[in-house]
């Protein structure tokens, strides 16, 4: 923006309302804290179970390689993090359609269907 504000007319300026990127630096941040939390606790979890830190260090080494190759896999094809839950999304929203047309199909009212779909999604989340 600093660039572009060069050329703007005289008299002319702008201001940030709201920066997202402490957010998303922040959000990282935290990603990569939840990752090494996660990736410790699997590799003390195999030791736990095999009991031999050599036996450990071969499913450890694999990690790395299955992060790296799934971010690889993720980039080939052209995924990205909203992509992945709007496809995850759209499948729920499928569901809950299915569910609404087979609970009218049994004959109760589209309303009471809606309510009561309503009500299964609140107690189960």
């Amino acid at each position: 923006m600093l660039r572009l504000s060069r050329t703007f007319p005289p008299g002319l300026a702008y201001q940030v309302a709201f920066d997202t990127t402490e957010a998303v630096e922040e959000s990282v941040k935290e990603v990569l804290i939840t990752l090494a939390i996660a990736i410790i606790l699997v590799v003390l979890v195999i030791y736990l179970f095999l009991q031999d830190w050599r036996s450990t260090l071969i499913p450890s080494i694999t990690i790395p390689v299955s992060l790296i190759g799934t971010f690889a896999f993720i980039k080939f094809f052209g995924f990205s993090i909203n992509s992945l839950t709007l496809w995850l999304n759209r499948d729920s929203r499928e569901l809950s359609k299915k569910g609404l047309q087979q609970s009218t199909q049994q004959g109760f009212s589209s309303l009471f269907s809606i309510i009561d779909k309503l009500e299964e999604a609140q107690v189960q989340g």
